[in-house]
């Protein structure tokens, strides 16, 4: 069962200690929710909402640039979810909605990257261990405000302010086994001080659907053993 995008719910906040954002449209218990935060501040240090969990390797420094990467799987969600700096900063956010995800263990493989000036950033490559995975990728710059061009085959999902701080995500999917190559976005006001990526895996569902077909003996192909 491929892993499918629903929506997206994104917010920003300036000078304030939290970032509240509401649940993704359609969403419904069983979906699997991915966020990713970004925010402004070194040394500041960022508390999900219960239940969120950080997805390892996601969290990536550049600068006084931070961001990283949360998973949790829908159930008797809140209207909306609060995440908490331990420091008044300026804060983006973006919660997407997917169908089809291992439920147990959604997070797949994540890796970030810290950059300094320059308009263009890239997304490391991943290693997906299965196919037919959802990539989830995070662009930040320090440029603000200003828009991201994310390149296909990567659809753009989040693009949004705060002072100092600009983040977009995007959404792929991605079907063979194997590393997904770099993802690349630019910034459109030009060169940020500091920049950071991160790409994210999500895995599929582990059920597996089969599907039959039943045959009579007079219907079976030659050399085919019919089983009643």
């Amino acid at each position: 069962m491929a892993t499918t995008f629903r929506s997206v719910a994104s917010n920003a906040a300036g000078a304030s200690t939290t970032v509240v954002i509401a649940n993704p449209a359609g969403m419904v218990d069983g979906d699997v929710l991915q966020a990713c935060i970004a925010w402004t501040g070194g040394g500041i240090t960022m508390t999900p909402p219960a239940g969120w969990t950080l997805v390892p390797d996601s969290f990536t420094v550049s600068g006084a640039l931070n961001g990283s990467m949360y998973t949790k799987v829908a159930a008797g969600e809140p209207a909306s979810w609060t995440w908490t700096a331990s420091l008044a900063t300026n804060i983006t956010g973006a919660v997407h909605a997917l169908t089809g995800g291992d439920q147990s263990t959604p997070a797949g493989a994540a890796l970030g990257a810290a950059y300094g000036q320059g308009a263009a950033i890239a997304a490391p490559s991943v290693m997906a261990a299965l196919g037919h995975q959802m990539l989830v990728a995070m662009f930040v710059t320090s440029v603000s405000p200003t828009t991201y061009t994310v390149d296909t085959p990567m659809i753009e999902r989040a693009d949004l302010n705060a002072t100092g701080i600009t983040m977009a995500t995007a959404t792929e999917f991605f079907d063979p086994e194997g590393p997904t190559g770099v993802r690349y976005a630019t910034a459109a006001s030009g060169a940020g001080l500091s920049n950071l990526a991160v790409l994210m895996t999500l895995s599929v569902d582990r059920r597996v659907v089969v599907q039959y077909a039943t045959l009579s003996l007079e219907d079976a192909p030659t050399g085919v053993l019919v089983f009643a």
